[in-house]
């Protein structure tokens, strides 16, 4: 299980079987390249759920050759299912 709370437009924690294990924030790390303005996360979002290979994997030579693409039972992506919470101010 893994998960990411949106805490607030310029702070993300991220969370692998309930435990947290990573928080990223601040301005510099959220948005170094000022696409927001200023404003941080602020905006609906999609979520985008995919198994794209990343240049930095080819360059470690750990992309998997076409060979092994197909075999079908070692590289099948499989979602269960995908929960989005929204949090609930305290009172």
């Amino acid at each position: 299980r893994v998960g990411v709370f949106w805490k607030d437009p310029f702070t993300l924690e991220y969370y692998v079987d309930g435990e947290l294990v990573r928080t990223v924030s601040g301005k510099d790390i959220i948005d170094p390249n000022n696409y927001t303005g200023g404003t941080g996360l602020v905006k609906d979002m999609d979520i985008i759920i995919n198994m794209e290979d990343q240049s930095w994997r080819a360059v470690k030579g750990l992309s998997p050759t076409d060979e092994e693409l197909k075999n079908v039972e070692d590289h099948t992506f499989l979602v269960d299912w995908i929960r989005v919470y929204t949090p609930v101010p305290e009172e």
